[in-house]
């Protein structure tokens, strides 16, 4: 028996004659998984199934049997041709080998942790289906001081804030707050970050204005700069530590830090005429409304950003003077309203 958990390689993809030698396949971050349109794109059409009608017609290739493992984490479907969960569902159901299913009932609809979509619209009644709800990990293992913090992020990005506040007081071991300024949020990761842990700034890669406090969220593009960024200890200027750099949702997937300095853009503000998230991407000199997939994207982003820290959060929502005209001081005030709402504390 062989176990893997990297991509199968293009060859054994692109060649339906090759059976892969590995029994078993790990696929991490599941809902991210590719939509035919994706897949198509990516492989200039020579390919045109999703990544799950990929990885089941491959595996159905091995003699005897195969297990699929698939590993889904709720509402990080963060950009274009994440198919969701739903897309395995649909896969499942197409397949021409007969599969055994087993997952948590959490997947099924009906079920409010559930992602984006279930697993299933219904269940057809020829497939071979069990509901386990060992499949599901109750225990918050990236942050077990605050296992209510998912919840409360979930409350926050739905806008539900009377369970935000009811949530947030049941997170008495994850310091949790707000500031206005940039100085105080980098001077509070500062003081709790002692030599055994790390600390660092996070941002959504949408959040092209902050870079009128100086926060960089390109460099991590380059090369491995993202591993220094993790990896390189206090006193690096290429360190978390430095606070300098800012990692995107798309530079700590699967990663996490010990104290996080979220640093909120305008790409996603508070409209409090609407009651509304206000959803936007900046194209030249300007800001355009998000049409509704970058919509649920952002939201998404901001949500999976929410929940990089282990121990602690400062959430820093800027000030603006008023004198850019893509920086307009009452999104950014309306913004900090509502997480106070929410039940945050300002530590200014």
């Amino acid at each position: 028996m062989y176990l893997t958990c990297l991509p199968i390689s293009r060859s054994i993809r692109e060649n339906p004659a090759e059976v892969p030698r590995e029994n078993v396949i790990l696929f991490d971050e599941a809902q991210r998984a590719w939509d035919s349109t994706q897949v198509a794109r990516f492989t200039k059409k020579s390919l045109r199934n999703s990544e799950p009608e990929l990885f089941l017609e491959i595996m159905g290739r091995v003699p005897n049997w195969s297990v699929i493992i698939a590993v889904v984490g709720s509402g990080q479907e963060i950009n274009r041709g994440e198919a969701g969960l739903g897309e395995w569902g649909d896969a499942i159901l197409k397949s021409e080998t007969k599969w055994i299913v087993r997952a948590s009932p959490r997947v099924l609809p009906g079920n409010p942790d559930i992602p984006s979509q279930p697993l299933f619209g219904h269940v057809d009644s020829l497939l071979d289906f069990t509901q386990d709800t060992r499949l599901h990990l109750e225990m918050n293992v990236k942050s077990p001081r605050a296992e209510a913090l998912n919840q409360w992020v979930d409350a926050l990005i739905d806008l539900r804030l009377s369970d935000a506040r009811n949530l947030f007081e049941t997170i008495d071991e994850f310091p949790l707050v707000l500031t206005r300024e940039l100085d105080n949020a980098k001077q509070w990761l500062r003081d709790r970050t002692d030599e055994d842990h790390r600390c660092g700034l996070v941002a959504n890669a949408s959040a092209k204005r902050l870079r009128a406090w100086g926060i960089d969220t390109n460099s991590l593009r380059k090369d491995s700069a993202w591993a220094d960024w993790f990896l390189k200890p206090r006193g690096d200027v290429r360190s978390s530590n430095q606070l300098e750099i800012a990692a995107t949702n798309f530079d700590c997937q699967g990663l996490e830090l010990d104290w996080v300095g979220m640093c909120w853009g305008n790409d996603l503000v508070f409209d409090d005429i609407q009651s509304n998230w206000d959803t936007r991407l900046f194209r030249g000199t300007s800001w355009v409304r998000a049409s509704e997939d970058p919509r649920k994207f952002m939201l998404n982003s901001y949500r999976f950003l929410l929940t990089r820290a282990r121990r602690g959060m400062v959430i820093w929502v800027p000030k603006a003077d008023g004198c850019d005209t893509t920086l307009n001081p009452a999104h950014f005030d309306a913004t900090a309203d509502l997480l106070r709402e929410a039940g945050l504390s300002l530590i200014d």
